[in-house]
């Protein structure tokens, strides 16, 4: 049915197929790994922003989860926000921030997703 010339171009591609398989795999397994990194990271950091809770100092904050990204104030309320930008589980950019009093202490935590 298939004649020698035939033969050894299957032969050449089944061999060219076998070869380049492993460098796809290893190449998908790459992109599962950073996935599963980038997951890991972002429910890592959902979890440590859960442990900010009302009545805790600006230390505590900052020991948990950091220098903030960035602070703004506002007079109105006598607050300060201090805002962390992250991606969150669902692979979302958010925001969260942790408002404190004008005595340090916080008040309340909000997560905003932002727009694209």
């Amino acid at each position: 049915m298939f004649s020698g010339k035939s033969h050894r171009l299957l032969a050449i591609a089944l061999a060219s197929t076998a070869l380049a398989l492993p460098a796809a795999m290893q190449s998908a397994q790459a992109a599962v790994s950073s996935t599963r990194i980038d997951v890991y990271a972002a429910y890592s950091k959902a979890d440590a922003f859960r442990r900010i809770q009302p009545g805790m100092k600006a230390e505590q904050v900052a020991a948990l989860i950091g220098s903030p990204d960035r602070k703004m104030r506002f007079d109105g309320t006598r607050t300060t926000s201090w805002d962390y930008s992250f991606r969150d589980t669902w692979g979302y950019d958010a925001e969260f921030s942790v408002i404190f009093g004008d005595d340090g202490i916080v008040s309340s935590t909000v997560t905003t997703r932002l727009d694209d």
